[in-house]
């Protein structure tokens, strides 16, 4: 039986739309960025200029949601916005690219700095370890009053909520991306402590910039990708990429500070009245 040219075209169109409507919805990653100096009726002097840290919504509809990304970041490196809405805090990778918060902005994850080779800037391109660890140090809250890494940055202040600290961060991890190298120098106004901030990602790093240079390979050796922002749907339409903690499957979030073999020497001063005891013992009997 022959079937008619309109009844074809009838079809295929009846076809298309079934598709239409079975075929998945394509995600469309949206994300709002705010300075973090000032947040409506809240004050969190964290941002320092027009630099990190800022604090990142995700919007629903995401490939990643927020409370997924949340759960994997220490309370002091979280903020609660105006409307309650919890946000993680983050810091810029390039310094040559601007944005203008809060958006939204489109965006991707990954493990390059898109936009350095565009803008001509001395960026290496890639996300690299030190910067990584640094971010992932900041995330997992290590930085936190008390401990010993924030004892050797800035002992007289809450590194989570203080214009200078954050600047000091920010500006180690451009210099750890490759940025601008002059940027631990006074002339560029950084804050005094970005040195203390860059030594001790250096020394994680053996005191080698080669090792802390490093290309980072795979999301899961720190947890940290690179948000790359653009505007609208056009990826080439730059803006300013930040960096996001997505947690690690082992070790843990948390990372635990070496107490070099203080626990060691400890226990082992808690044994020896056993082993004077067992001595005695066998020698009385």
């Amino acid at each position: 039986m022959s079937t008619s040219p309109h009844r074809i075209l009838s079809l295929g169109l009846a076809a298309l739309a079934v598709a239409a409507i079975a075929a998945p919805a394509k995600a469309s990653n949206s994300i709002d960025l705010y300075y973090t100096y000032w947040q409506g009726a809240n004050w969190a002097p964290e941002s320092w200029g027009d630099a990190g840290a800022f604090t990142a919504v995700i919007q629903p509809g995401s490939t990643l949601s927020q409370a997924s990304v949340i759960a994997n970041y220490s309370p002091v490196s979280l903020f609660t916005e105006p409307d309650n809405t919890t946000a993680f805090e983050t810091f810029c990778v390039e310094t040559q690219v601007d944005f203008s918060p809060p958006g939204p902005y489109s965006f991707s994850t990954g493990l390059t700095t898109q936009q350095s080779p565009a803008f001509g800037t001395t960026g290496l391109g890639y996300l690299t370890a030190g910067a990584a660890w640094l971010y992932q140090q900041f995330a997992t809250g290590q930085f936190a009053v008390g401990t010993p890494d924030a004892a050797l940055i800035d002992p007289s202040n809450n590194i989570y909520n203080n214009s200078n600290d954050a600047g000091a961060i920010q500006n180690a991890i451009w210099e750890l991306l490759g940025e601008d190298p002059s940027v631990t120098n006074s002339g560029y106004g950084a804050p005094s402590q970005t040195t203390a901030v860059y030594n001790l990602a250096l020394a994680h790093f053996g005191n080698s910039l080669t090792n802390a240079e490093a290309q980072v390979t795979s999301a899961s050796e720190y947890g940290v990708q690179v948000i790359e922002l653009y505007s609208g749907s056009n990826p080439s339409s730059y803006a300013q990429d930040q960096l996001i903690y997505t947690g690690t499957p082992t070790p843990p979030h948390y990372i635990t500070v070496p107490d070099s073999g203080t626990t060691v020497a400890l226990l082992g001063m808690a044994l020896l009245p056993l082993v004077f005891f067992r001595r005695r013992s066998v020698f009385q009997s």
